[in-house]
């Protein structure tokens, strides 16, 4: 485990000789001051006891004075290498290539201790790409357990958008374990004015922590996963309350187990934490809020378990989980059945007797010359029922035999909707009783 700190590094040096000013920082308090800093970065090292800084800066980047702060006694050969640095940094612009800057010999100088990414202006699309692939490197040089800590103090203001996207790239794409631990900013305009022996001015300037605006993007983010996949677990890892945190987790679980008795119970958890979510502060009283209010609005007309199938199965839709929409959809039309007649659930032959149930009403059905609107929309009903068996069967036991995809997704979505219809009708579930009312299997 190691201590990363991964800063950018400004320029605008415009003659020979030219340097940084001098600065004192202080982080949290005056007791922590470093007084007399070059780079805000020589700070940051000592505070927080960095073991190696990473710089991502442009061929106009002050790599002179950066070489020279961490050089310590020179030689000869420094010097000519600081001298053809600062060369290349007044004559760079926006054109220069960075091949211009022998970056490999900074970064072999102070190998393990200091790296440094030399990246183009990027004042257009291609060089923002070309740029990106530099900056991913960084995903390279950094192991599962390291903490990093981030500057932005310094270099284009477009280096702040660089520094969120890596550490998305780093923990979202290569799945590296590692923690962000700060993002630091030093605030010269919060600065206070020190006057020197020479009349020049240095500023005593605080160092603010901007992890904040991260651990907001990581909010935003656990509740997209939640409230479009039903996913909480990177929404769990930032709530603090445990009685919202053990809601909010059942409720994801059930709905990834597809247990309907849990999401029934879960739901009505959720109406009572939505009425107290006042109580709770920080960014989970802006986000859990909405995310909550989202799975309600979904279920509010829920309240039999073929109902509560029918919705997930909608809901599955969206999420274009296609197998799990054809199990809700072919359970919805079980437990309706299973409802309408009051069945025992856990009965022996309850499966079998749905099944026998269908498979003789289908068959009557079909020779049936002329059919009612209600007939029509019960014998679709059978239909749907074998068909969505078909289709679940197909994925549960990977038989891959299926392979008109698009037009199961198709009809899958066109039951959900002609189920709706029908399941929420009274007049149907009406004609479905009396016509049965002697026995599922009456004839």
């Amino acid at each position: 485990m190691a201590k990363i700190l991964i800063a950018g590094i400004g320029g605008g040096k415009k003659k020979k000789g030219a340097g940084y000013n001098l600065a004192d920082y202080y982080i949290d308090s005056n007791e922590n001051l470093y007084e007399n800093r070059t780079f805000i970065t020589s700070a940051l090292e000592e505070h927080y006891k960095i073991d190696k800084t990473i710089y991502i800066g442009t061929v106009g980047s002050m790599w002179d004075e950066l070489y020279l702060h961490y050089v310590g006694e020179l030689t000869l050969e420094d010097e000519e290498y600081i001298d053809k640095l600062e060369n290349s940094i007044i004559k760079a612009n926006e054109k220069s290539n960075i091949s211009e800057i022998d970056i490999e010999r900074f970064n072999n100088k102070f190998n393990g201790k200091v790296e440094a990414i030399v990246t183009k202006f990027g004042i257009n699309e291609t060089e923002i790409f070309e740029n990106f692939n530099l900056i991913m490197r960084i995903g390279e040089m950094l192991n599962d357990g390291d903490e990093v800590y981030i500057d932005i103090t310094h270099s284009f203001r477009s280096n702040a958008m660089w520094m969120f996207l890596i550490m998305n790239y780093v923990t979202d794409v290569l799945d590296k374990k590692i923690s962000i631990e700060k993002i630091t900013y030093g605030m010269f305009e919060a600065g206070k004015d020190i006057p020197l022996k020479d009349n020049r001015l240095k500023k005593r300037t605080p160092i603010i922590n901007l992890k904040v605006f991260y651990d907001l993007m990581k909010w935003i983010k656990g509740a997209n996963e939640f409230k479009n996949y039903g996913n909480s677990y990177n929404l769990l890892e930032l709530i603090e309350d445990n009685k919202i945190k053990n809601n909010v987790k059942n409720f994801s679980d059930g709905l990834n187990l597809n247990y309907v008795g849990v999401i029934k119970q879960n739901i009505k958890t959720l109406y009572n934490l939505y009425n107290q979510i006042g109580e709770i502060e920080g960014p989970a009283k802006l986000i859990i809020p909405n995310v909550i209010k989202n799975f309600l609005e979904h279920f509010k007309k829920s309240e039999k378990d073929y109902e509560i199938l029918l919705e997930l199965a909608s809901w599955y839709f969206v999420q274009k989980k296609y197998g799990m929409v054809a199990v809700n959809i072919n359970e919805c039309i079980r437990n309706f059945i299973i409802d309408v007649f009051e069945l025992q659930r856990d009965a022996k032959n309850t499966g079998l007797n749905i099944k026998d149930h269908f498979f003789y009403s289908q068959r009557k059905l079909n020779s049936t010359k002329y059919k009612t609107e209600l007939e029509k929309k019960e014998y679709r009903l059978c239909r749907i029922l074998f068909k969505s068996q078909e289709i679940r069967n197909d994925v549960s036991h990977s038989l891959g035999e299926r392979t008109d995809l698009n037009n199961d997704i198709k009809y899958l979505e066109e039951s959900i909707e002609f189920l709706k219809d029908i399941l929420y009708d009274k007049r149907f579930i009406s004609y479905y009783e009396n016509k049965y009312h002697n026995g599922l299997l009456k004839k």
